[in-house]
């Protein structure tokens, strides 16, 4: 039996490839989509912008997902999506898509891509709202890890992460300080090093106690951390 992956990957097979470079966008606020894409290499992000400027990133697509199949299926757009870094993508028209989904089996595969994108919406809202910086942070870097991972994309606990600390932070409702000194802490502490794009993990495990909120955030260090991050906040 055919795979998710295959499936998906063959049914755009039939359409065209093509790139964006970092910063250009898939989707923008407001406009209808007449393509999806593929994600081939590279990460995309979705995010909403307020009057004021601030940016909220709402969900991170990594090689695999499909890009633009909501708002085709729903006729409305969801915020817009713009490129990470380096993007390659292969691409369908609206009205192709339309057709190919009339396939029982490719109708369940893009179905199981939409729920695990609400799923990714969910936690995410559940750990801004509950967790600590530390960990909120964890359970990003062992997201995107755990999904490269699933898809066979890498073999290593490292990969690339072309998102800057401003990113994060709109991502998980940080400020770029913020995100700046759990990196450290993160290095100090000897459980994963971001720098220069690049993510080495050195301690999954303890990653992921912190990811799920299992970790005691009293230790001298953490709680130091802790402390320091809370004063910075207004």
């Amino acid at each position: 039996m055919r795979g998710r992956t295959e499936i998906i990957t063959s049914a755009f097979r039939r359409g065209d490839t093509g790139n964006f470079q970092s910063g250009e966008t898939f989707i923008a606020a407001g406009q209808l989509l007449r393509r999806a894409y593929l994600l081939r290499i590279g990460l995309a992000y979705q995010s909403f912008t307020f009057p004021d400027r601030r940016r909220a990133i709402v969900d991170i697509f990594t090689p695999g997902d499909v890009v633009g199949l909501e708002t085709i299926l729903s006729q409305r757009t969801s915020g817009s999506v713009t490129a990470a870094g380096p993007v390659k993508y292969l691409t369908l028209d609206a009205t192709a898509l339309q057709r190919l989904i009339e396939d029982r089996a490719i109708a369940l595969s893009f179905l199981s891509l939409l729920v695990e994108a609400r799923w990714r919406c969910e936690e995410l809202s559940a750990r801004i709202a509950r967790l600590e910086a530390p960990e909120r942070l964890a359970a990003m870097l062992i997201d995107l890890y755990d999904r490269l991972r699933r898809r066979r994309l890498i073999a290593r606990s490292t990969f690339n992460l072309h998102l800057t600390q401003q990113q994060i932070g709109d991502h998980l409702g940080l400020t770029n300080a913020h995100v700046n000194r759990v990196l450290r802490w993160f290095a100090r502490e000897d459980i994963a090093f971001v720098d220069r794009y690049v993510v080495i993990i050195r301690d999954i495990p303890r990653l992921r106690k912190l990811a799920r909120g299992e970790e005691e955030m009293t230790m001298q260090r953490a709680k130091q951390l802790k402390d320091h991050i809370l004063e910075s906040v207004p």
